[in-house]
């Protein structure tokens, strides 16, 4: 990798409900088009596999894969022979592999054929640079300078990727609709010379590329390091095609900056729609001490298959992904405000209800709360309840005369226009009906959105309020929600009525962080107690 140096919109959800609601949100494996062909070939990606490239890759023979030099020249040798030995057509200068360019550099290029005539001219690329910087000195490493630096995660990491997706697609003989050009790049870490140089001098036609992939530094997939994905902003509808195919949940990091440290940007500046995977920078990076020890060839394998999945799902896509224009101005910062949390309500009631499942001071053990009331634990200073004279260590016994479980309780209370009437036993034992003024405006579900701009069927939660119904069932801001009874969101009024209508049972299509969940609002009759 080469080291360099909102517009908004919300909408609340808020109206006086005619029946309750749950919320219930639970994982789910989304399948996309995925047939037991690819699966079976996306299998053959091993770890072991992964790991026997990367040890050739990263040997101190190469000595580092310095671009021109001898090691960087074995390396590229070899990886010619595996294009040749799986099949792959020759797709570089003269009927071979190969593209020189510069001081003796060299890329290397491969073409698995598409399988449908009429998207013939519908290439897509899928690369990683295969370089690394040597010995080292003081304009390429952090030191110490004069030795091996093997570049394990940077990037025989990515090329042992791209390596294992060759074979699995080769091999299997799996048939992509789009044609897949395979290459390996030279002489990134001198500035990004190899895809620049390229893209320069195509080998096929420029004009037909219509998607692009890059892999850089993917070895590191840790339980505490995700998945950081690049340039997800350059087509519509990319985010969502790459999150549906994550079934092994990895944790994903969208990062919308678009910056000139990897192959992935000369594609973007030619308006070609990219997807850069990469598992982040480390104490290792440019230094003697990334070797093949420190990666995670477990990781690697799972973000190998899932390349592979997006690889496969953009190669079947019936139109070709249009670039957006606007990823240019939508950098980190732009996504921090964008994803702002829309400013907090006030507190409805400002109580806290003893959790249900301790029951240890309200009954037998395991005995159902509801039976004697809901326990008031908390109640916040200033408060509509404190103000009302509600005390902690009370028990609500009823609200506007009906019994009620906790969440039918705060149903009452979110979708109450102004007044609600309790029913308390005091920790005396005293009974009284106090009635409550709440604060703010009635909410449905109690949450709020904004409508992404770079993709109108995304709605992205910026406030959930304590205890609605979204907050039970584990909503958080910063979640997206694309779909709605499986239909996409196409605008505020649109959702806000989907919401507001149903009956009976409601799913969501929600992501948090790159894994997809499906929530279901589920309409029911409120529960008296005994």
């Amino acid at each position: 990798m080469f080291p360099t140096t909102v517009r908004t919109r919300w909408c609340a959800l808020g109206a006086a409900a005619l029946c309750a609601v749950s919320l219930n949100c639970f994982v789910v494996k989304v399948h996309a088009t995925d047939p037991v062909s690819l699966r079976a070939a996306l299998e053959t990606v091993e770890a072991s596999d992964l790991r026997g490239h990367v040890e050739v890759l990263a040997d101190d023979s190469l000595q580092g894969r310095d671009s021109g030099s001898p090691g960087g020249h074995a390396a590229s040798k070899y990886l010619a022979l595996l294009f040749e030995k799986h099949g792959l057509e020759p797709a570089g200068e003269r009927g071979t592999f190969l593209q020189v360019f510069g001081d003796d550099f060299r890329n290397i290029i491969g073409i698995w054929p598409g399988s449908d005539p009429e998207l013939a001219d519908e290439l897509i690329i899928i690369g990683a640079h295969y370089d690394h910087v040597g010995l080292g000195n003081p304009n390429n490493s952090y030191g110490p300078y004069g030795v091996v630096h093997n570049g394990a995660d940077d990037n025989a990491s990515g090329t042992s990727t791209v390596l294992e997706l060759v074979e699995a697609l080769c091999s299997n003989q799996l048939p992509l609709r789009r044609p897949v050009m395979f290459c390996l790049w030279d002489a990134e870490e001198d500035g990004l010379l190899g895809s620049k140089y390229w893209l320069e001098n195509p080998t096929v036609p420029l004009e037909q590329v219509c998607f692009s992939i890059n892999l850089d530094m993917v070895g590191r997939l840790w339980s505490d390091v995700g998945l950081t994905l690049y340039g997800e902003r350059t087509a519509a509808g990319l985010r969502e095609l790459v999150c549906d195919l994550n079934e092994e949940r990895l944790p994903f990091d969208f990062d919308w900056d678009l910056l000139d440290d990897s192959d992935h940007h000369p594609f973007i500046e030619r308006r070609i729609p990219t997807l850069m995977f990469h598992t982040g920078l480390h104490d290792q990076y440019h230094r003697p001490s990334d070797d093949v020890e420190t990666l995670n060839f477990e990781g690697m394998q799972s973000v190998a298959r899932l390349v592979g999945r997006v690889l496969f799902e953009v190669s079947e896509l019936d139109q070709r992904l249009e670039f957006r224009d606007a990823a240019w101005q939508e950098n980190e910062e732009y996504r921090t405000a964008f994803e702002m949390p829309a400013p907090s309500s006030p507190s409805r009631l400002g109580i806290a209800l003893q959790d249900s499942s301790d029951s240890s001071d309200i009954g037998e053990p395991g005995a159902d709360s509801s039976a004697v009331g809901l326990v008031i634990e908390v109640v916040e200073p200033g408060s509509p309840a404190e103000t009302a004279g509600l005390v902690a260590g009370s028990r609500i016994l009823a609200i506007n005369g009906q019994g009620a479980d906790a969440d039918s309780f705060w149903d009452h209370i979110y979708e109450a226009s102004e007044l609600v009437v309790l029913l308390v036993e005091s920790p005396s034992g005293d009974i009284s009906k106090p009635t409550v003024t709440l604060a703010g405006s009635p909410a449905r579900v109690g949450m709020s959105w904004r409508l992404d701009e770079g993709d109108e069927s995304i709605a992205v939660v910026t406030r959930v309020a304590p205890m609605s119904r979204a907050d039970r069932t584990g909503l958080q801001v910063g979640d997206r929600i694309y779909r709605v009874n499986d239909e996409l969101v196409t605008s505020n009024e649109a959702l806000r009525e989907q919401l507001l209508a149903a009956h009976g049972e409601l799913p969501l299509r929600v992501e948090r962080a790159g894994v997809l969940r499906r929530c279901t609002l589920r309409y029911h009759d409120r529960r008296s107690l005994p």
